[in-house]
């Protein structure tokens, strides 16, 4: 099979070496996540998955594959069914199933048995042919408003989830090239996760979008696909729809049996012999279904450091046996203290699936709670840091009382310091009035959403020097040029007309006076003013300082090919650009108020200081106000409005006020799964669950 290698971004991209980097950060960021997900352990079930029995799915069979392919297979044996995606004529695929059924867990088995085979599949290829990259993205991140064409979404979600495709080394817009290039099979998960009107515009945007060589994998719900392809009347295109097979009591009962010792306890016997006789009907009914399978694993056969015995199921077989709904709370409201108590604590970078702090069960569940009210299923499965300020409430409030006490604090101290000639009592109290003043306008601005504090992402940043020098001299460098040749183009003009303005006066004196000694004097005064001067060496400072501040950030915000994105990472990541850009700037500016108070050129209390006295000074006033602008200006303060939300939702309980641990601990326990910079929740089920059970909103549980 052929496909294009399109011209346009190709041509000046490394679209190979961008590929590669691509594979290395999906294959480490899907071995992490199989691993908090235990697919292996001890084996995959053994789901058998088979083409749907409702054609009205499917296109016609020619268009999806020969006559000789039969899509059947189980998720036990992967292999056998990346031969049979690939042996599909356009290599589409749909995985339908009810909840729970293991969808997404053989999606990111096929994207990982795609990787492993990927250097032995390109080097079969032909001449021409492309092996792509499959990389998992959750539909419901795609606006088709905005990115009517999914290419330009691939394009825009790979830039931001990967960045480290945005490296100088791989040329410009990679991650579109890779895009374009038919380097991208995207595995679109989750289709019945979105609202219902958007799963039809997103089929409908894919059979526009997709050519005669794109691939595809997309999963969803049978309900809600089946509702799309009615309600547009044809399906997608090409694609092969496959639907799970029920596993058999006997495969749900030998899977429990490879989790348990050789000579398992009578009561498991017992629950056993339930399962596959039938004997505990609802039991039976749910154990057949992969999700309440792993359920009742994790809450009865995964020890823990206190009970290493797995715990006795009898009343699994009793009346909770005989009531799915109840035996569905019991399993769901028992997950999150199973998992807390069987995963000891460590501190090893290489243990991904334990965490690196002690919870309480309690706790956890308040607060999974909270996060499952204010992301409502109903309307995104995605859980978002930097949206958590937008359920917060009274936010606004929040930040321009935070904004403003910063101000006041500033101003104060900037008072403090002009004592050195007012009095240091009466500056300090002028200096926090002034600051009080502006805390009443950052208020007023917040209140009237003037400003969009909240409209905010996470910003990639990269502080590394090892290995790139090369790229902050060049950053530094031309900025630097510009803003002191700017600076002297100022001078110049300023020179210039000061020089025309008192050659005027100098020419009428010397037709006045016809003094040769007058004019010489006049003149030598003229070229010292052209050739320096207190404004012209602060202007040289000032041009020094901007080009340093935008060399600096335009560096920082470069990635680099090992640059990653996780929802930690990015939280860091973005931390590190707004304490960076702060105190670049805050730098910036104390340089040139030293400069200024060094001058005489600074407040009254710098001049007649004393040069020491006026450095001091003015280093310290430009710094704090530096520091103040590098808070308060740009776009770049997701970390900061999430850290002040954090603060005030762990006052009212909802939240910890370390709310990047608790994810990170509750990824690492296997309660979230991690998708680029989002998590969800493992399962929709507990997401559902939870939701429901907090029904009764409290004050700021509103979603964003």
């Amino acid at each position: 099979m052929t496909y294009r290698l399109s011209s346009g971004p190709s041509d000046v991209t490394d679209v190979k070496a961008a590929a590669r980097t691509l594979v290395n950060h999906v294959q480490q960021q899907w071995s992490k996540e199989s691993a908090i997900r235990q697919v292996d352990d001890p084996h995959p079930m053994p789901v058998r998955w088979r083409l749907t029995a409702d054609r009205a799915l499917m296109s016609p069979r020619h268009l999806i594959a020969s006559e000789d392919v039969i899509f059947d297979g189980h998720s036990s044996d992967i292999a056998q069914l990346v031969c049979q995606f690939r042996a599909l004529k356009r290599r589409r695929l749909v995985i339908v199933g009810g909840p729970g059924t293991g969808k997404t867990t053989l999606a990111i088995q096929l994207l990982q048995r795609l990787l492993a085979t990927r250097d032995a599949d390109q080097a079969a290829a032909l001449p021409g042919e492309v092996i792509p990259v499959p990389v998992l993205l959750p539909v419901s991140g795609w606006d088709t408003n905005t990115h009517p064409q999914l290419q330009d979404w691939l394009a825009d979600r790979l830039a931001r989830d990967y960045p480290a495709l945005k490296a100088p080394e791989l040329g410009p817009d990679a991650a579109a090239a890779l895009v374009r290039s038919g380097h991208i099979l995207p595995i679109l998960d989750g289709l019945d996760e979105t609202g219902q009107a958007h799963r039809a515009r997103v089929v409908a945007a894919l059979n526009m979008s997709l050519s005669e060589h794109d691939q595809l994998i997309l999963t969803s719900r049978t309900a809600e696909f089946r509702a799309v392809v009615n309600q547009g009347g044809r399906p997608l295109t090409a694609a092969a729809v496959i639907a799970p097979q029920a596993l058999s009591r006997q495969d749900a009962a030998n899977y429990l049996r490879d989790c348990m010792p050789e000579s398992p306890a009578p009561a498991w016997q017992q629950l056993l012999h339930a399962i596959t006789q039938g004997t505990a009907p609802e039991l039976a009914r749910l154990a057949v279904i992969p999700l309440w399978l792993w359920l009742i694993r994790i809450v009865y056969l995964t020890p823990s450091p206190t009970h290493p015995r797995p715990v006795d199921p009898n009343h699994l077989t009793g009346p909770l046996g005989h009531d799915a709904e109840a035996l569905r709370t019991h399993l769901l409201d028992r997950v999150i203290p199973a998992i807390i108590a069987a995963r000891a604590l460590s501190s090893h970078s290489t243990d991904h699936f334990r965490p690196r702090h002690c919870w309480n069960p309690q706790d956890v569940h308040r607060y999974l709670t909270f996060l499952a009210l204010i992301f409502p299923p109903t309307q995104t499965r995605d859980i978002t840091w930097w949206r958590i300020p937008h359920a917060t409430p009274h936010i606004r409030s929040t930040l321009g009382l935070a904004f403003g006490l910063i101000f006041a604090l500033v101003f104060g101290l900037v008072g403090f310091l002009s004592g050195l000639e007012f009095g240091f009592i009466k500056a300090f109290v002028n200096g926090v009035a002034i600051g009080l003043l502006a805390f009443v306008v950052e208020l007023v601005a917040e209140l009237m959403k003037s400003k969009r504090w909240l409209d905010t992402t996470p910003r990639s940043a990269d502080l590394n020097v090892r290995g790139r020098l090369r790229l902050l001299f060049r950053s530094v460098s031309g900025p630097i040029i510009v803003g002191l040749a700017a600076a002297l183009t100022a001078d110049l003009a300023t020179t210039l007309t000061f020089v025309y303005a008192s050659g005027i006066d100098l020419f009428s004196d010397i037709l006045e006076t016809e003094n040769p000694e007058y004019f010489a004097y006049h003149l030598t005064d003229l070229l010292a003013f052209f050739g320096g001067g207190s404004w012209a060496e602060i202007g040289l400072v000032v041009g020094l300082a901007l080009g340093l501040v935008v060399g600096l950030l335009r560096w920082a915000e470069q990635t680099s090919l090992a640059s990653t994105t996780t929802p930690r990472s990015s939280w860091h990541a973005d931390r590190r650009l707004m304490l960076f850009r702060t105190l670049v700037v805050g730098a910036a500016f104390g340089l040139v108020g030293g400069a200024a108070g060094g001058l005489g050129l600074g407040p009254g209390f710098a001049r007649g200081a004393g040069l020491g006295a006026g450095l001091v000074s003015g280093l310290t006033m430009g710094l704090l106000g530096g520091l103040m602008f590098g808070i308060t200006a740009g776009t770049h303060r997701a970390w900061l409005v999430s850290t002040i939300a954090a603060a005030r939702q762990a006052a009212a309980g909802r939240l910890p006020l370390r709310v990047m641990d608790f994810l990170d601990d509750a990824h690492r326990l296997g309660l979230l799964r991690a998708v680029g910079p989002v998590y969800q929740f493992r399962h929709a089920a507990l997401h559902d669950y939870l939701a429901a059970g907090g029904s009764e909103r409290r004050e700021g549980m509103q979603p964003p």
